[in-house]
């Protein structure tokens, strides 16, 4: 059995492309909407999808959806190795964040069963919270 995670935003070209570039993924299978928006793609690392996109065509993820909370959603990214990637893809997710945990960069604040983990917490310009760290 496999599960995965489908993220719906307006604005979905422009979307997998962040979450590719923050998180090094490469595309997978593509479908495209008539618009030329994203029905479907797959965001892979090595041969596992990690995550895929689609447009939002319901306009769920408006900021009066999001009301300054998190979404129903969170995506928890963890185990990505090192303190490298964890700020590269805090540099890219944290542009025109609509809510930032953490301004000024990761941080050593999350607590785990072995002590501490570099990381952080923000709500991308799409409305889809994460939760990244190594």
């Amino acid at each position: 059995m496999k599960s995965g995670c489908q993220i719906y935003v307006k604005g979905s070209i422009e979307a997998a492309a962040l979450y590719q570039n923050a998180l090094n993924l490469t595309q997978g299978m593509t479908a495209l909407n008539d618009d030329g928006t994203y029905e479907h793609i797959s965001l892979m690392c090595g041969e596992d999808e990690i995550i895929a996109v689609a447009e939002d065509s319901l306009d769920l993820h408006h900021d009066k959806t999001a009301n300054g909370k998190c979404p129903v959603m969170s995506f928890n990214v963890y185990e990505l190795g090192t303190r490298e990637a964890v700020d590269h893809a805090y540099a890219t997710l944290s542009a025109q964040a609509r809510i930032n945990q953490n301004p000024k960069g990761p941080t050593i604040a999350f607590w785990d069963d072995t002590g501490t983990v570099y990381g952080f917490s923000l709500m991308d310009k799409f409305g889809v919270h994460w939760w990244i760290a190594i």
